[in-house]
């Protein structure tokens, strides 16, 4: 009987403690590209898009120093910069582009991180996450002040390496097969506890769930409303709003990869499956997906290629790269967007790699009508990168 009992119990807080695959919503507005039936380009104009470049110095000293963007986060009074270098900071700017102060720091004890892999911002309660994988918490901060606040706990098998803040909820991704083989959770702010999940493996990703990424995170469009989730060999771009999971775009090609053809490559090759379907000339990946006034941009790989899409109610076309005709001389230099606010877009750069790339002086690369000219022509060749801000037409 005690024997019976203790079993009941047991298996009562294996199915409590499990977290209930949800289905997603419809959405009758859902975008459709077919990339077998656009148009394509090689080159289009930033001119065709924007207009008025302004240009944002970083302040660069010993405490500020940029490796490597690899995220970054914008918003009325600061601009968050994760470094991925072997720096690993997370350097908070405000909108001029001076210095403020770092959050955390590297190590092992309280309020010290080990290997950061994303972060996310809640602007109403002032606060910023980061997600260190490796230690498998979510490390929470003061936004203003940089001072630790708490950690939290998360599910250690499934190797999450991407975290979203989203309309009063946290969500991560999942990236190793354990108990389940959801692609999205939701977990609770304060104990890191899995409230919900969405996206089954093999029916939105082909049956891959292995630790590899392309672009930033598989949250995009990250400043919108409703932000977008994508994993790799995904053709379903997902809207999250309300903590309501509803496709939002679907992209369709004879060439898109197979769940059979990457299963194949997956169990001779493992997680080298995907160099296999670019050999292959496949298409996959989805990423920096970003939403402008009139329509929306995004990255994928076709093959050894990487071509971007432009879409919009008029018209839909993919292309190889945008160039930066408002910020720089000539036709040569590629503009990456990197961040959306509601009146314009934001790249960066290193302008001195730029002009040492076409074998000249900054001011043979800088056009003149670009805010803070002087200074961005006077600038050290170790200075931190530059964003640069471009108006819609």
């Amino acid at each position: 009987m005690k024997l019976f009992l203790f079993l009941f119990i047991l298996q009562v807080v294996v199915v409590s403690c499990a977290t209930k695959q949800q289905e997603t919503q419809s959405n009758p507005d859902l975008l459709i590209i077919d990339l077998d039936d656009i148009k394509t380009k090689e080159t289009v104009k930033a001119s065709d898009f924007f207009k008025n470049p302004k240009s944002i110095i970083l302040e660069t000293n010993e405490k500020s120093l940029i490796g490597n963007i690899g995220q970054i986060y914008i918003d009325d009074d600061h601009i968050i910069i994760f470094d991925d270098s072997k720096n690993l900071n997370v350097l908070v700017f405000n909108s001029d582009g001076t210095f403020s102060h770092k959050i955390g720091e590297l190590g092992r004890g309280a309020g010290e991180y080990i290997s950061i892999s994303d972060f996310t911002v809640d602007d109403k309660r002032d606060e910023v996450y980061l997600l260190d994988s490796e230690d498998a918490k979510v490390k929470k901060y003061n936004l203003s002040t940089g001072k630790f606040i708490n950690s939290i706990p998360i599910h250690s098998k499934r190797m999450s390496r991407h975290i979203q803040y989203q309309d009063n909820c946290l969500y991560v991704d999942a990236n190793l097969k354990s108990d389940e083989q959801s692609l999205l959770y939701q977990i609770n702010q304060e104990t890191g506890e899995e409230v919900a999940s969405w996206l089954d493996a093999d029916r939105y990703n082909q049956g891959w769930l292995e630790t590899f990424t392309m672009g930033r995170s598989f949250f995009l469009s990250r400043n919108a409303d409703a932000v977008k989730y994508a994993q790799v060999f995904m053709d379903t771009v997902v809207a999250i709003h309300n903590n309501i999971i509803s496709p939002f775009m679907v992209v369709k090609s004879n060439k898109w990869v197979k769940r059979d053809e990457l299963m194949n490559a997956y169990h001779k090759h493992g997680i080298e499956a995907f160099r296999i379907m670019i050999k292959q000339n496949k298409k996959f990946g989805i990423t920096d997906l970003m939403e402008t006034n009139d329509g929306l941009f995004f990255r994928y790989r076709d093959g050894l290629i990487e071509r971007h899409v432009y879409s919009s109610s008029q018209e839909t076309y993919s292309y190889t790269v945008l160039i930066d005709d408002l910020a720089f001389n000539g036709e040569r230099l590629p503009l990456n967007l990197e961040w959306v606010d509601s009146k314009g877009v934001y790249s960066y750069c290193n302008p001195s790699s730029y002009a040492s790339f076409i074998g000249g002086t900054l001011k043979d690369v800088i056009n003149t009508n670009v805010s803070n000219y002087n200074e961005l022509v006077n600038l050290e060749e170790d200075a931190n990168p530059v964003l640069f801000y471009y108006e819609f037409k």
